[in-house]
C-alpha cells in the first residue's frame, strides 16, 4: 500500500514538474502526461504491465464528471451570451454530423465493420474541452470575433452531448431490438432530466451557499463537492444524462454570485488539474506502443479526414449563416481538438461489447495524439498567420477563473459602546480620505445605508478604500508574553517601543484585540507588531 501512495505522490510531482518544462518548449502539456503513463507502461522504462480497461473506465468517468464541471462552471456566460446560438449548433448537431462523418468514412473507405466505425465516430464526436482550454491558455491565444468564448462554450458543452451518441451506439449493439421508439425515448429522458436535475441541483446549491453559514471556511467547497458527485448520479437513476447535469449546474453556478467564489474557483482548479493529470497518465500507462503499428496509418487517415474534411465542411453548414470572418471560420474548423474525453468513450464502448478492447482503445489513442501534437502546434501559427489575434484582448477574461486585481480593498469596523460613529447619521460621519461606506451588516442583514442612515451600537461597518501598490512589504513580529517578560501587566503607553515599532492587534484567548495607549499586555498574551 505504502509503495502505490508512494508512486501516486511521485507521478503527480513528475507531472508537475514536466508541466513546467511544457511551457517553455511549448509542447501541450497533456502529451507530456500521456508520456509519463507512456514511461511507466510496459513499453516503457518501467515496465508495468496494465491491461485493466475496467478499472481505467470507471476512474476516468469520475475524473470527467470534474473535468465537464469545471468546464461550465469556467465559462464566462457574458462573454460566451453573444456566440451561444453557433456554439450550441456545434456542441449538438456538430457532435452528431461528426460521428455520421466518421462513422461513414471508416465504413466506406477504410472497410471497417459498421458498428465499428460508427461506434469510432461516437467516440471521437466531440471537441475537448481539457486540450482547448489548454491551448488558448497555455499559448495565449487573444482571438478576435469573440472566437475563444465560442470554443469554450462549444468544447465545454458538447461532451454531454458524444457521451449521449456513446450511449446511444451502446444500446443499438447490445440489443438487436432496439427501434426508433426506444432511440426517441432515451435521448428524451437523457436531455430531459440531464437538463431539470442540473438547473435543480445549480440553484439549490446557490441556495444553500448563500442561506447557510458553514462552521469552517472550507465546508462550503466541500459542499459543492458533494453536490456535483449527487447532481452526476441522480439522473442515471432515471436514465438522464449526469453529464449534462453537472454541465449546466457548473455553468449556472460559475456565473453566480457567491460566497467564497474565488476559493471554489481556486478548488476546482485544482481538481480538474488533478483529474486531467490522472486521466491522461493511466491512458499513457493503457497504451502499448508495439502494438500500435497496425493502426499507425488507419488512424491518421481518420484524423486528415475529420480535421481537414468532416469539421470545416459542419462548421460551414452550420454557422455560415451568421457571417463569420472567413479567417475566424477556418480557425473554429482547426480548433476541433481531441483528447481524454474520447479514449474514455471509446474504453467505455470497448468494456460493453465483443469489440476488441486494444485496437478500439489503439486507434482512438493514436487520433487523440496526432489531434494535440498537429493541431495543437498549427492553431498558434494559424491564428497568428490568417490575423486572428487580438493584442488589445486578453483571453484568460473569457474563463470564470480569471480576476482581475482591482486596486480597492474592504475594511470591516465594529461599532462598540465607545466609538465615536455610534447613533450618527451616515452623512455626518467624517471618513479618512478616499474611503466610502458601502455596507452596513446588522443582525446579520446586509444593509445598503443611504446619507439619513443611523449607525448603531454592535453594527459592522463596511469602508472600501484604494489599495496603496509599490510599496515594500511590512515586517511582522510576533511576541509571545510570559510571567517574567519585561511588558507583562503594563499599559501600551507605559511601554518604550523602538522607533517605528507599533502593536497592531494582541491575540488573548483566541480572541483578537485591537489596542490603544490603555491596553494593559497580559500574561499568555500574543503581541502583533509592526518591526
Amino acid at each position: 500500500m505504502e509503495l502505490y501512495i508512494l508512486v501516486f505522490a511521485f507521478v503527480i510531482i513528475a507531472c508537475l514538474a514536466f508541466s513546467k518544462i511544457s511551457k517553455k518548449s511549448g509542447l501541450p502539456t497533456l502529451i507530456i502526461f500521456i508520456s509519463l503513463g507512456l514511461l511507466f507502461g510496459s513499453d516503457g522504462i518501467f515496465k508495468i504491465h496494465f491491461e485493466n480497461y475496467n478499472l481505467v473506465k470507471e476512474l476516468s468517468s469520475i475524473a470527467l464528471i470534474f473535468i465537464i464541471f469545471y468546464g461550465g462552471f469556467n465559462t464566462n456566460w457574458r462573454m460566451a451570451k453573444p456566440v451561444v446560438k453557433q456554439s450550441i449548433l456545434l456542441s449538438t448537431v456538430g457532435v452528431v454530423f461528426t460521428a455520421l462523418f466518421v462513422g461513414a468514412f471508416c465504413e466506406y473507405v477504410l472497410k471497417m465493420d459498421r458498428l465499428l466505425s460508427y461506434a469510432i465516430g461516437a467516440a471521437i464526436s466531440s471537441t475537448d474541452a481539457a486540450s482547448v482550454f489548454a491551448i488558448l491558455k497555455q499559448r495565449k491565444l487573444n482571438l478576435k470575433y469573440n472566437t475563444a468564448s465560442l470554443l469554450e462554450l462549444e468544447s465545454g458543452s458538447n461532451d454531454p452531448f458524444a457521451y449521449l451518441i456513446t450511449i446511444l451506439i451502446l444500446n443499438i449493439i447490445q440489443y438487436s431490438t432496439f427501434k426508433l421508439f426506444d432511440i426517441v425515448k432515451l435521448l428524451g429522458l437523457q436531455l430531459i432530466f440531464g437538463c431539470v436535475l442540473g438547473v435543480v441541483f445549480a440553484y439549490l446549491t446557490k441556495y444553500i451557499l448563500n442561506h447557510v453559514e458553514f462552521i469552517s471556511d472550507g465546508f462550503d467547497t466541500i459542499f459543492v463537492f458533494a453536490m456535483v458527485l449527487i447532481a452526476y448520479v441522480l439522473p442515471l437513476y432515471v436514465q438522464g444524462n449526469g453529464y449534462l447535469s453537472v454541465y449546466l449546474m457548473g455553468l449556472l453556478l460559475g456565473n453566480q454570485m457567491l460566497p467564497n467564489k474565488k476559493i471554489l474557483v481556486n478548488f476546482f482548479d485544482g481538481i480538474t488539474a488533478l483529474m486531467q493529470m490522472l486521466t491522461f497518465f493511466m491512458i499513457g500507462l493503457l497504451a502499448t506502443p508495439s502494438s500500435l503499428g497496425s493502426v499507425l496509418y488507419s488512424s491518421f487517415f481518420i484524423f486528415l479526414f475529420l480535421t481537414f474534411f468532416a469539421r470545416p465542411i459542419i462548421v460551414w453548414l452550420l454557422i455560415h449563416r451568421f457571417q463569420l470572418h472567413w479567417n475566424q471560420m477556418f480557425i473554429i474548423s482547426l480548433a476541433g481538438l481531441k483528447g481524454a474525453s474520447s479514449i474514455v468513450f471509446a474504453i467505455m464502448i470497448a468494456v460493453s461489447t465483443t469489440f476488441n478492447n486494444q485496437f478500439l482503445f489503439n486507434i482512438v489513442f493514436l487520433i487523440v495524439l496526432y489531434s494535440i501534437l498537429i493541431q495543437g502546434m498549427i492553431l498558434p501559427y494559424a491564428s497568428k498567420r490568417y490575423y486572428m489575434l487580438d493584442d488589445s484582448s486578453d483571453v484568460l477574461k473569457t474563463f470564470n477563473d480569471y480576476v482581475e486585481e482591482l486596486p480597492v480593498q474592504s475594511i470591516p469596523i465594529k461599532i462598540k459602546e465607545n466609538h465615536s460613529w455610534k447613533n450618527q447619521l451616515v452623512k455626518d460621519i467624517i471618513l479618512p480620505m478616499d474611503t466610502l461606506l458601502v455596507s452596513v451588516n446588522r443582525n446579520n442583514e446586509e444593509i445598503t445605508p443611504d446619507g439619513n442612515f443611523k449607525i448603531e451600537v454592535n453594527d459592522i461597518v463596511i469602508l472600501v478604500t484604494k489599495v496603496v501598490t509599490n510599496t515594500k512589504p511590512i515586517h511582522l513580529e510576533e511576541v509571545i508574553i510570559d510571567r517574567e517578560h519585561r511588558w507583562v501587566h503594563k499599559t501600551l503607553s507605559e511601554i518604550s517601543f523602538k522607533k517605528n515599532q507599533l502593536v497592531i492587534f494582541i491575540i488573548r484567548d483566541d480572541k483578537l484585540v485591537i489596542p490603544n495607549g490603555k491596553t494593559m499586555i497580559m500574561e499568555d498574551d500574543i503581541v502583533i507588531m509592526k518591526d
